[in-house]
Parts: C-alpha cells; sequence; structure tokens
C-alpha cells in the first residue's frame, strides 16, 4: 500500500472542512493527506447505492424538509455511533482511516495550518462565499444520512468553527432563533474543488517561465496560463475569474504602460515575417486567442501543435497578427508590480 505522501487527495470519495481550508491555502496534495485522519473525515463507507432522502429547504429552516430518492450515499457502519448534524463534540477515540485501521499518527488539520502564513480570514471567508454561492456542494449529515441541500441559502447562516480537543476539527455552526447552536461536519467532492480551484500546471511550477536562459521570449498562451494560475493561487480567486483578471491584466498594461510591456507578433499580412511590437494604439478593437497563432518557425522547433496567441479584429474578425508572445524577463517584471499594486491597494481598502 502507498504511503499517504504518495496518494492522491483526489482519488479519496470525499474531502472534510479542513482539507477543503487547506487546499483553498496552499494547493498543497501532502498538506491534504494530511488533514484526511481527523474527527470530521467520519467512520463511513463511501459508495453504496441506497434509498436516500432528499432535501428542498430554505434559509429560515432549522431542520431539512425530506422528500423521497435514490441517491449514492455514504452509509455508516452499524457498529459505528451514528452523528446527527447537531452532534456536540467530536468522536471519542482514534479514527479510523479509510482502509479500517486506527490512525495513529497526529493530524495536521486547518487549525494548525492557519498558523503559517496565510490569510486565515481571507481563506475561510472565500470558503464560505463558494459554498453559500453554491459554487461548491456541501453534504452533511441527517438522521444517519448525507444529504446535499439543494438551496445553497442553507448555508446562509453559518459560519468556520473548530472543535474536538487536541485535534481540533473545522466544521460549520450556526445559532437557531432559539438560541441553539447547531454544528455540521460537511463533506466535499474534491473533484468540483479541484475544478474551482486547480493544482498549479505544469506551467505554473515549470521555471522555465521565469528562466531567460530558455529563450528570450515567451508565447502569450504560456504566459496567460502562468498568470492566471498565480492570481488563482494568490488572491484565492476561481479559475474563470482568475483567467478573465490574467487578461485584463496583460491588456491593461500593454496599452497603458507599453515601456513596461510590450506585446510582440507577426503581422499576417506582412510579408517580411519579422516580429514587431503591438502598439497600444494597434490594440484597439484586438481581440486575443490564446489557443491560436503558433508561427512555423516554432512548429519546426518543437516538432508538434501547441497553443500560442492570436488577435482578430474583434472575435470573429480577420486574423491581424499570429506568433504573440512577450519578452520574458519583461514580463515577469511587469506581472511582479501589478501583483504588487493589488496587494497595496487591498491593503489600503
Amino acid at each position: 500500500m502507498c504511503g499517504a505522501m504518495e496518494a492522491d487527495p483526489f482519488e479519496q470519495p470525499y474531502w472534510n472542512l479542513d482539507q477543503y481550508l487547506i487546499w483553498l491555502a496552499s494547493r498543497d496534495p501532502a498538506a491534504v493527506l494530511r488533514a484526511t485522519d481527523r474527527p470530521n473525515s467520519g467512520t463511513t463507507e463511501p459508495g453504496a447505492t441506497v434509498e436516500l432522502p432528499t432535501v428542498t429547504v430554505t434559509p429560515s429552516e432549522e431542520t431539512p424538509v425530506v422528500s423521497g430518492g435514490t441517491t449514492t450515499a455514504e452509509t455508516t457502519p452499524a457498529e459505528a455511533p451514528t452523528e446527527t448534524a447537531q452532534v456536540e463534540g467530536a468522536p471519542k477515540g482514534a479514527e479510523p482511516t479509510e482502509e479500517g485501521t486506527p490512525a495513529t499518527t497526529p493530524p495536521i488539520g486547518w487549525c494548525e495550518h492557519r498558523k503559517s502564513n496565510v490569510d486565515r480570514q481571507k481563506v475561510e471567508m472565500e470558503a464560505l462565499r463558494a459554498i453559500k454561492g453554491g459554487y461548491i456542494k456541501a453534504r452533511v449529515e441527517f438522521n444517519g444520512k448525507w444529504f446535499t441541500p439543494d438551496d445553497p441559502e442553507w448555508f446562509a447562516d453559518w459560519v468556520i468553527e473548530f472543535e474536538g480537543e487536541p485535534n481540533f476539527a473545522a466544521l460549520l455552526m450556526r445559532t437557531t432563533k432559539h438560541g441553539r447552536r447547531e454544528k455540521v461536519r460537511p463533506r466535499f467532492n474534491p473533484q468540483s474543488i479541484r475544478r474551482l480551484y486547480p493544482s498549479p500546471s505544469n506551467i505554473c511550477d515549470n521555471p522555465d517561465v521565469e528562466n531567460p536562459d530558455v529563450g528570450p521570449f515567451i508565447a502569450y498562451f504560456d504566459a496567460w496560463c502562468w498568470l492566471t494560475e498565480r492570481n488563482s493561487l494568490q488572491e484565492l480567486l476561481p479559475i474563470d475569474e482568475a483567467d478573465s483578471r490574467a487578461e485584463k491584466t496583460i491588456r491593461y498594461i500593454c496599452m497603458n504602460t507599453p515601456e513596461k510591456l510590450t506585446m510582440w507578433g507577426f503581422r499576417k499580412a506582412d510579408p517580411d515575417a519579422e516580429l514587431k511590437p503591438v502598439t497600444p494604439q494597434a490594440w484597439q478593437g484586438l481581440s486575443i486567442n490564446p489557443l491560436r497563432g503558433q508561427p512555423e518557425t516554432d512548429l519546426k522547433a518543437v516538432g508538434y501543435r501547441r497553443e500560442y496567441g492570436a488577435a482578430t479584429k474583434g472575435e470573429s474578425g480577420r486574423v491581424i497578427w499570429t506568433g504573440l508572445c512577450f519578452d520574458r524577463k519583461q514580463f515577469v517584471a511587469a506581472a511582479d508590480a501589478a501583483a504588487r499594486t493589488n496587494t497595496a491597494q487591498a491593503t489600503i481598502t
């Protein structure tokens, strides 16, 4: 059996809240695995198909309203104590792992991980935003069964809390209108988390992006992906928002401060096929397609088709520029300066 450090956390049937928060803060698979065997990891065996209630709820309801349905659920073994959504306190004793053996290594959950150099409040606010907005679905336990509230507004009043000394576990808590504290230990689909907050790709991990010895230029596509994923990691942004911000950042710098960043390319109608700068005036009305535009010289050099960067006049106009790229050193410096500016503005506001 592979050790925990060799395992893939995305192959697990679910993540607990600790794991979700740690991934959001660090994108570190090993750290996520170290939080697996916490009290809110659960003792259930996933994958059994059973008759389960499905839930339709409103934010004002204190308990879910149940209707019939069939779904795939994680069922609690008969010999294990069953927890309801209102259980106070963590299970006592060592928690079984997914292989059914007691956990002996003290877990490192979010409560411990957040002591490192991370913005704890920012991470927790982003996690709650995704849950309450329905971008990340949370499963909770009700009468020994697991369900996903249909309406994400059901989570509107929940906040993140910890319990279960000495190994504190992250959970969701709210206070009802009668003053009673309710606590749930949600589970999440790790694949949906990865889709919204992806791990760094080879482009982001590859030091060649910031290594001028590889070559003086970097393709628009590579630069865009690198900046997208850095935005996602540093700003805790969903990937769709991060790539939109990366595109806007590149466009803004090139159009307003070309001395800091200039995009280069081959004019489609230019017979001499020399790299030329795309001036701020030329940027007007251009639509960038990062998937097209590979120069023939690059195709011959690498031996395969790949994404590069092309510009058209408008969304569906004719191709004006191909082989879009940046000076590697200039791009990294401009991206770093933009990141510092964003950080300073966030601090002021």
